[in-house]
């Protein structure tokens, strides 16, 4: 049998291993596609908390979401209005778009924000 998937690193040992094996080379294909392109971490939060890089904010209640205090050059974090309750995004010291905070009012509502270390502030896409 030809190796069409060459980075896959377990071998075929029959037949009966065929199905196994090409389930296992699509799936480290998918994991190298994934870390190539920064799947974010989900998490439903409904008061204060801070974020990371990398994470899917659904809030909730009114929560009040701090952006980290230190962020890597690059980082996003997508924050989701989850309730239609008006929640918050502070800057934690670096603005956002040129403001200290930024709200979000309408359920459903999400913004995608970068980090960009050459201007030292978040940015909404």
């Amino acid at each position: 049998m030809t190796d069409l998937l060459p980075h896959t690193t377990q071998p075929i040992t029959n037949e009966d291993d065929t199905a196994s094996y090409e389930m296992r080379a699509w799936m480290e294909m998918v994991d190298s596609i994934i870390a190539t392109l920064g799947i974010f971490t989900s998490i439903t939060v409904d008061s204060g908390y801070t974020a990371l890089g990398g994470e899917f904010i659904n809030a909730k209640r009114s929560a009040i979401i701090s952006l980290p205090l230190t962020p890597n050059e690059g980082s996003v974090i997508i924050v989701r209005n989850g309730d239609g309750s008006p929640i918050t995004i502070k800057g934690n010291g670096k603005n956002i778009n040129g403001c200290s905070e930024a709200k979000i009012c309408r359920q459903g509502t999400a913004l995608v924000i970068h980090y960009f270390i050459d201007s030292n502030e978040w940015l909404v896409r």
